[in-house]
């Protein structure tokens, strides 16, 4: 566990300066970039108002992409594992200010099945939530599809899957099953 959690600080921290520098590119760039636009080419002074608006647009739109980078993924695991399904799942009695806040993703490798914490606006992992060996866990998806549990000796997590998940999620109990 010592050594995920290392891994978890390592790869926090590298996601932690990328997005700072994306902070600054977008809030402090853009502003400077608009003004330098309207002040000195004297352009209409509406970029001075478009310029945050779109630093906002993409701090929501890049945040929370933890779970999408293959290479973001690999570094939390082993060096010999690899992912083969990777999607992000809710804690379904989660209150909605940790939801909106922090997210979860499933991960599932050759040997393990790990569940990581990751705070969407830093777009850093914060902790792994659960871990256990693939040969003694048992996933099953609820008829509609909407509530993944994952068994493993007797310890039992429940995940909520969103609507345009349900492939993966399918892919993820089948690939588990085997």
């Amino acid at each position: 566990m010592h050594d995920i959690d290392s891994r978890i600080q390592r790869v926090a921290s590298r996601a932690l300066r990328k997005r700072l520098i994306l902070f600054a590119v977008l809030w402090l760039g853009l502003p400077l970039l608009a003004a330098l636009f309207v002040y000195v080419v004297g352009a209409t002074e509406s970029l001075l108002i478009y310029a945050p608006v779109i630093a906002a647009w993409w701090t929501v739109y890049y945040s929370g992409q933890s779970w999408k980078e293959r290479s973001r993924v690999q570094a939390l695991l082993e060096e010999s594992e690899s992912p083969i399904v990777v999607f992000p799942v809710r804690r379904p009695h989660a209150p909605v200010l940790w939801r909106t806040v922090r997210g979860c993703f499933l991960v599932l490798t050759e040997r393990r099945v790990l569940a990581f914490t990751y705070n969407k606006l830093l777009d850093a992992p914060t902790s792994v939530l659960w871990v256990a060996d693939r040969s003694e866990s048992v996933a099953q998806l609820r008829a509609d599809g909407r509530l993944l549990t994952v068994t493993s000796q007797g310890t039992e997590m429940a995940f909520g899957v969103a609507e345009r998940r349900r492939k993966a999620t399918a892919h993820f109990v089948s690939a588990l099953g085997v």
